[in-house]
């Protein structure tokens, strides 16, 4: 099975996947069959089949699916704003969990209120503050769940991108696939090289309200100073627990840092700013 795998990633950097889609499918089988059907490695070979199946059957020159209609009307954005505010106004400091990203913004996850909980499964805050230290440029990536952002306050510039098999607009890129786990473990598997194909940049501003779909590869490229995003992140059926980073083959950087945990009094100053922003926006 991993030498059908071996073989699968080969194709697949060959630009050619109807024969890799042969291999993986072998490989899936095989680990479906073993005594180690339980392991990550079968969700490998498994996505490895689906992504194989979307490069035949999407066109390199198709346009991006990024242009989805969002599912958050204006009333709802509004109302989730309130809701943002009011929660942050009733809790103890101690039970907010407020992490550093290493790429420079602080992340606050939040549960949805009752009206969207059919939807939506967490709501995040992103609050980009000053004094955060960039420790790495944050790298193209995907998302395992589609969600929809709120800019609140500020904005910032992303850089968009798709698969491709067409080198000579494309730059190769190391693909890495990270399998959530229980408890914040992370699976990371090197899915080989792949394409990606810039498709220019994009400018969120104050107000705006973007759709996010699985398939979007992004990068956040500059950040206003106290930019502020409410994201909410809504369920989907099925289930899928991963997303892809997109590394450059030259990269020795690791494609998932840790994320820093902020301790009490740091996390109460944060809070207070993000209220101050969430006071003046409604």
């Amino acid at each position: 099975a991993l030498c059908f795998s071996d073989m699968g990633s080969y194709y697949t950097q060959l630009g050619k996947p109807h024969e890799a889609l042969d291999l993986y499918t072998q490989a899936s089988e095989i680990f479906k069959k073993s005594f180690v059907h339980t392991a990550p490695a079968v969700a490998v070979a498994v996505s490895c089949v689906e992504l194989c199946r979307r490069m035949i059957e999407k066109p390199a020159d198709e346009p991006l699916e990024a242009a989805c209609v969002p599912k958050l009307t204006v009333k709802d954005n509004s109302e989730l704003v309130a809701y943002v505010k009011e929660y942050l106004n009733t809790q103890l400091i101690g039970s907010l969990t407020l992490k550093k990203n290493p790429t420079g913004f602080i992340r606050i996850h939040l549960p949805p209120p009752q009206h969207l909980a059919d939807r939506v499964e967490v709501v995040r805050i992103n609050y980009w503050f000053p004094d955060v230290p960039i420790q790495v440029i944050e790298a193209p990536h995907s998302h395992p769940r589609y969600f929809e952002s709120i800019v609140v306050q500020g904005g910032y510039t992303q850089a968009l991108f798709r698969p491709s098999t067409r080198e000579k607009v494309s730059a190769p890129h190391r693909v890495h696939r990270i399998f959530k786990a229980a408890l914040e473990e992370r699976h990371i598997f090197c899915m080989g090289t792949a394409y990606l194909e810039p498709l220019g940049q994009q400018l969120a501003t104050k107000g705006a309200s973007l759709a996010f779909p699985r398939s979007l590869v992004h990068q956040v490229v500059q950040a206003q100073p106290h930019t502020l995003t409410i994201n909410c992140v809504f369920k989907d059926m099925p289930e899928i627990e991963y997303f892809d980073v997109f590394m450059p083959n030259d990269s020795h950087v690791d494609p998932q840092l840790e994320r820093e945990s902020l301790v009490q009094a740091e996390s109460a100053a944060l809070v207070e700013q993000i209220k101050g922003i969430l006071n003046s926006a409604i």
